[in-house]
This record gives structure tokens, sequence and C-alpha cells, in this order.
């Protein structure tokens, strides 16, 4: 403006104040720092006429004074704040949970041994320290800024650090190439007998007895097969625990949750359920994918099979022992185990053994406790060709099917059954709906106890005070929607699909549907499907 006018600006010779990076320092967090965007922010809007010179030193002036206000307080705080006290580095170490493979952290050892207390998470990038009242204590009472410049000052150079984000990544870099080229090594370590019985998915029968490390002899490529999973039956678990568990929003994201499951008026089960503590899970509660999962694995159990693939689950969630399996559906299924693996349940059925005639007054505290999948969990990868294998060694039978045997509450069908590739694609939805089609057949054809011939979307047991169905159990909440009623229709075609198979293979007779008040008036909704079975 100055120029235009042909006038030489020259700043004062006083001190000036440039409220842009004043506001910059006071006010982080902004998406604007244009003169209005900050005035209102501050709650000044409406005092001023934008685009005015006066009005907008007016607003300048009302800037400034609210950024004067803010450096006040930080000197305050500055002089309030309690003295942090100086902790002692002794030594740190890089680390990768084994069960939970995001938690890569950096953990201190400082003063007297306290190791782990404190750590650098490198995923997250801050400082945190462990969920215990002790940890807590610590953490806040430490100067952190000085135990990390101890940290970068005796790791700084060995990992070409000058920050702890440097830090953490060339650090984990280097123990993941370490661990890389060691995996082969520490395999085979392990014994040819061990092998043999731990982890019988590698068939390998050419390995020399008494080979170590040195030799570095590779593994011939055709012995590096799995064997075949052969299963004739599908096991289902059919208690009323387990589809509460899978159906109800039960969120472990806190450490613990008690159930009160009432089975009938005179017996109530007691289950606790709670996941290990620093464990991070892929998901903070147990869904009904879970449960097929979890039903697969002890399918594999009942085949003979004390150790899981990923792999093989997702061939029993299909029915199909030829499926081609992607490997977004394996990881899924990885996902679901590991989260599983690190999830407890207690079940007390003192109250139902009391009540049973074969061991009434004969128990006075009876209870099941295991993880949901008590498994361990193996990985190698071949020297010859990179290729990776998880395996999961069955440490004990799960508590949950335990008690279902218990109880007879396990249902069984033929593996054939579930076989449907050439009706519709196996997606996880497409398995879920399926299986629970065919355990509801499966009901209906062998407990005439029921009282019912039928597969429904959706009713409300007033005995139980809830919804029941295919919709509620598998997570489908209905509204009115296009969407929902286009999903409708495609949950109805994959259960029509699964009933004609059926049909077809001998399962059942036939199959109807019916609708709203049972009238045959296609204007009303279908409600599901009557099922007709025996000669």
């Amino acid at each position: 403006m100055f120029s235009r006018n042909g006038i030489e600006f020259r700043l004062p010779t006083s001190k000036v104040i440039d409220t842009l990076p004043c506001a910059r320092d006071c006010f982080p967090d902004l998406d604007s720092y244009k003169l209005i965007d900050i005035v209102e922010s501050l709650d000044g809007g409406g005092q001023f006429s934008y685009h005015n010179s006066l009005e907008d030193i007016k607003a300048t002036t009302f800037i400034l004074s609210e950024e004067v206000r803010e450096y006040q307080k930080l000197i305050e705080n500055l002089y309030t704040q309690p003295t942090k006290r100086i902790a002692h580095l002794n030594w740190a170490s890089c680390n990768i949970n084994a069960r939970a493979k995001s938690q890569q952290r950096i953990k201190l050892n400082i003063d007297d041994d306290l190791y782990g207390y404190i750590y650098w998470d490198i995923v997250k990038k801050h400082w945190d320290c462990k969920k215990d009242k002790k940890s807590k204590q610590l953490f806040d009472e430490i100067d952190m800024a000085n135990l990390e410049e101890q940290v970068l000052t005796r790791y700084g150079s060995k990992y070409q650090a000058s920050t702890m984000d440097i830090l953490g990544t060339n650090w984990l870099r280097e123990k993941k190439e370490k661990e890389k080229t060691s995996a082969w090594a520490l395999f085979c370590l392990v014994s040819m007998d061990e092998l043999r019985e731990k982890l019988r998915i590698l068939n390998i029968q050419k390995y020399k007895k008494g080979c170590n490390i040195m030799e570095n002899k590779k593994v011939n490529e055709n012995t590096e097969k799995l064997p075949v999973l052969n299963f004739n039956k599908q096991y289902m678990n059919n208690t009323k625990i387990s589809r509460i568990l899978s159906t109800k929003p039960i969120l472990l994201d806190e450490t613990y949750a008690q159930l009160r499951i009432e089975i009938n008026d005179k017996i109530i089960n007691l289950v606790d359920v709670w996941r290990d503590e620093n464990i991070t899970l892929s998901r903070d509660d147990i869904t009904p994918f879970d449960l097929a999962v979890m039903d697969a694995a002890y399918t594999i159990m009942c085949s003979g099979k004390m150790i899981l693939t990923a792999e093989w689950i997702a061939k029993v969630l299909s029915g199909n022992p030829k499926q081609k399996i992607t490997k977004k559906k394996i990881e899924a299924i990885r996902q679901s185990i590991d989260k599983l693996r690190y999830i407890h349940i207690q079940i007390d059925c003192s109250n139902e053994f009391n009540y049973r005639k074969d061991t009434k007054n004969k128990i006075s505290d009876f209870k099941y406790e295991s993880y949901l999948l008590p498994l361990d969990k193996i990985t190698a990868v071949y020297q010859s060709n990179g290729k990776e294998i998880i395996a999961y060694p069955v440490l004990s039978k799960p508590a949950l099917y335990r008690y279902a045997e218990t109880i007879h509450q396990i249902v069984d069908v033929p593996a054939d059954l579930l076989d449907t590739h050439e009706e519709y694609r196996d997606t996880d939805e497409a398995i879920l709906i399926k299986r629970y089609v065919i355990k509801r057949v499966a009901q209906i054809v062998s407990n005439n106890k029921l009282n019912s011939n039928k597969i429904s979307f959706l009713w409300y047991d007033r005995e139980e005070n809830e919804e029941r169905g295919l919709f509620p159990e598998l997570g489908y909440i209905p509204d009115n929607t296009r969407s929902w009623r286009n999903k409708k229709q495609k949950i109805n075609k994959i259960v029509k699909m699964t009933l004609k198979s059926l049909k077809d293979k001998g399962a059942i007779k036939s199959f109807e549907e019916y609708r709203e008040n049972d009238t045959k008036n296609p204007a009303f909704p279908i409600m599901g499907y009557k099922i007709f079975y025996g000669l």
C-alpha cells in the first residue's frame, strides 16, 4: 500500500510485537490463524467489524491481550509445578511382545532394578508406563526429559539417533534383522522328537539326526508341506453361555466382566470373563466370528490333531477342504485366535451340578477355567524359501467346550453339509449365516423338545425377555433404510440356498418360507422358514 502511493515505509525505532507467531505459540490447536478465526476462537466474535482499519486494530489489540494472559499462565505454571526427581538409567532393551506384535517398546531399567515400569512406545511414539498404580506414580514423579536425555546419551550414537523416534525405529529394525537371520538356527535347536510331537505340521523326514547349527543344512522343499486335514463331522457349541458371550455387549476394554446366566428357574451359572493385563486386543468384545473360530478349533481337536493353523480353521469354517484361502481371511482368523488366546473364562456351574440327579449333594463346588482358546504359538521360517508357518499347539481342551460336553450341548453335523461352494461364495458373512442355519436345522432334527420347526429371522423370547433369531444372534440391527432392505434380501438368499443344499443332500425333506401372521400374502415380510424332515 505504501509503495503504490510512492511513500517509503520505515519501521518505528521502538520494539514491534508480531501477534501472528504469538498466536501460534499460545493457541497451537487452531485450524486457521486469520484475524477473524483467531478472534472467534477466543469468544470475541461479534465485537468487531472486519476489513475496517480501526476495527482491525481493535481486534488485534484484543488478541494481544489474550496472548499476554496465556504467557502469564505459562510463567505461573513454571514456578508452581512441583520439582520432578531425577531417575538413574541402568540399561534399556528393545522388546516386541510375542503374543501382541503391536506392542513394540524400549523398556527401561531404572533406579533399584525397576524394569519395564516405564517405556518408550515405538508404535505410538511417546513415553508411557504400565497401568498399575505404582507405575503411574513413578511416571508422574520422574523428570522424563532428563531420563530421555540419559537414554539418548547411552544409545543414541550406537543406533545413529538424535531423537527417541529415530532411536526406536533403528533399534527395532536391527532387532528384526537379527531375529530373521537366527530364526532357522533357533528352530534347529529343537530336537527331532519334540518336532514330531509338538510340531506335526512340519513333515520333515530327511532331517539328519545330530544336525547342528554350524552345518546350516537346508530342508528339502518337497518335505515342507502340511499334512492333510481329515474330518467327517463338525462340532458346534450349543450352550446358552456361548450364545450370550457372542451376542451380548461384553466389553473387555476393562480387565474383568461377570455374567449371571440363568439356565432355568432353578439353575444359575456364574461366568467370569477377563483378559490378560497389558494386552491390546484386536477387538474388545467376543463376536459370532470368534465363536465360529472356536467351533472350528474344537472340530480339529476332535479329529485327533493337537496343533492348529489358521489355514485349517479356514477350511473347517467353509466346509470345503480344497478351498483356496486368501491372505485376508488368514489374517482375520489369526487376529481372532490371538485375541481368544488372551481371554480367560471361568464357569462356576456348582448350582447346576447340585441340581443334576447324578451329582446332586455330591459336589459342593465345580468350576471350569481356561483361556477361550488355550493355545501356544510357534512361528517357523524356512531358510530355503523364506516361507513362514504359524502353528498353535493345543495346551488343553477349552473350558467352554468341556462344560458343553458335560451337559451334552455339543451339536455335531456331517462335515459335507457345510460345503456349499457350488451355491455361493464363502465370504465371512456367508459362513456365519450358513453355520447358523445348519446348527438350527440340527437342533430341530435331533431335539423334539424345541416345539418348533422354524428358522426365524427375528422373534421375541418372553421367558428370557430378549430378541432372538438370526438377526440379533449374528449382530444385525434391522431398520427402515434401503441398505438394510438390500442386506435382508442378501441374507434371505443365503439362507434359502443353504436350505436347498441341505435338501439336495438329504438332510431335510423340504422347507418353505413363512410370513408375518402366517399369512400367504406376498405383501407381508418373510419372517423365516419352516423345516420338514423325516419320512
